[in-house]
């Protein structure tokens, strides 16, 4: 909740990021109860989101085991009125101490798919890299020991800094950077095309912007792609 409270106040007082957030409020500072300069701008996200409350459950559990995990999850879904949306940080977390951490991962997943047909709940899952490829193009080896997810999940998406040279300097000079340049790339569309995405994110107010000026697309270029389409 810090964090979105950071967020939000970083959107009123850069008026919808539209210039510069000089010193933002940070989350850590709003856990701290540290709002100072900032009163205002926090009172008025504090009273939005009274307002308009968002259904947020947040559990950091210290053993996790899948199956009384999605147990627990079951018993949300009953109580809601549609389908929720369910975010798991981090994968290889539930493998948990395995000998055979790819086949008990294949296992975790299939649950999951299994769970999200019954549920028809969405799954967001966060999965680590392999340490060897954290300097190279984000791609299906980067993701570690998870061989089913490829298959089984329908969109799969990648996050990197934005760079056309990748060595440690680079990365670490581009991780200095306020707002950093970042980039999205799906790797796999089960129901579209592939894509990159560019963001602006600013770390110290836990935010990510549109960068506009990545890939521009003009009215022409949208309306020669809809009229060479088939969809009505």
């Amino acid at each position: 909740y810090s964090k979105l409270l950071a967020r939000e106040v970083a959107k009123i007082e850069s008026n919808d990021f539209a210039k510069k957030i000089e010193k933002p409020l940070t989350a850590v500072k709003i856990s701290q109860g540290k709002i100072y300069e900032h009163t205002d701008a926090y009172t008025s996200a504090v009273n939005k989101f009274s307002k308009n409350p968002i259904p947020l459950f947040i559990w950091e559990l210290d053993e996790i085991d899948v199956d009384k995990l999605l147990a627990r999850l079951d018993k949300i879904c009953a109580k809601l009125q549609k389908p929720p949306i369910i975010c798991l940080d981090y994968l290889q977390i539930l493998a948990g101490n395995s000998n055979n951490t790819k086949a008990t991962l294949d296992d975790v997943l299939h649950k999951i798919f299994t769970f999200r047909r019954r549920t028809n709940a969405t799954f967001i899952i966060v999965s680590s890299l392999n340490r060897m490829n954290y300097n190279t193009e984000i791609s299906f080896e980067a993701f570690k020991e998870t061989g089913n997810i490829e298959y089984s999940a329908d969109v799969i998406w990648g996050l990197q800094l934005d760079l056309l040279k990748r060595d440690s300097s680079t990365i670490d000079a581009a991780k200095k950077e306020i707002p950093r340049q970042i980039q999205l790339k799906c790797l796999k569309n089960r129901f579209g095309y592939n894509f990159d995405i560019g963001f602006l994110y600013y770390p110290n107010c836990d935010t990510f912007t549109p960068n506009l000026e990545y890939r521009v697309i003009t009215s022409s270029q949208t309306s020669r792609t809809l009229k060479n389409s088939n969809v009505d």
